[in-house]
């Protein structure tokens, strides 16, 4: 009898075991897929880019270049040009996805990241001082990109606004994206109300 109950201890401590186990197996194998498929979605490529943390709740993210026009985007019959939208979409997301990547691995970047809000103020510094309207920029580009390296939530009306300015650096061209969490906070600062 002794022996019986013996192993009916050694049983339910297995049991137990083997439930601690599963669970943390399953844990660690999430967590494994999850950096797995953050890797393969950010990969690497433009070291040049790169993201500052300018106080708790607002990111600078620094690219050495600035987005086409949407003219750009079309062919010459007015058709849209989808391997003209493949490769600024590649090159943006690519910039921003890697100053991303390299900050979440050097810094404390992570602050809660993504955010369930935002206000982003992008800056385009251009080599000369032509003439043009803020809204013939590929920005919508830039929101998307923020949104699936994992920044900002969703780029949805209630979750993100954004703002662009036009600056003129011949010496140095460059787009700077200012990402402020929380517009609803924000947006009440700025009310006059």
């Amino acid at each position: 009898m002794k022996e019986i109950d013996r192993l009916e201890q050694y049983v339910g401590k297995l049991k137990r075991v083997t439930s601690t186990y599963q669970l943390e197996l399953g844990r660690i194998s999430s967590e494994l897929a999850r950096m797995q498929a953050q890797d393969r979605a950010i990969p690497v490529l433009y070291e040049e880019s790169k993201l500052d943390i300018l106080r708790k709740d607002v990111l600078k993210i620094t690219v050495p270049e600035y987005p086409g026009r949407y003219a750009d985007l079309y062919d010459t019959k007015g058709n849209l040009n989808l391997e003209a939208i493949k490769q600024a979409k590649d090159s943006w997301f690519g910039y921003i996805g890697s100053a991303v990547k390299i900050a979440r691995y050097t810094t404390e970047a992570s602050m809660g990241i993504p955010w369930d809000s935002a206000l982003v103020f992008v800056c385009y510094y251009m080599p000369e001082n032509r003439v043009w309207d803020v809204d013939n920029r590929a920005t919508s580009i830039i929101i998307n990109a923020l949104t699936r390296n994992g920044i900002v939530k969703k780029d949805s009306w209630d979750c993100l606004s954004f703002a662009v300015q036009g600056f003129k650096d011949k010496v140095n061209p460059r787009t700077e994206i200012l990402i402020i969490r929380d517009k609803e906070y924000l947006l009440k600062v700025l009310s006059f109300s």
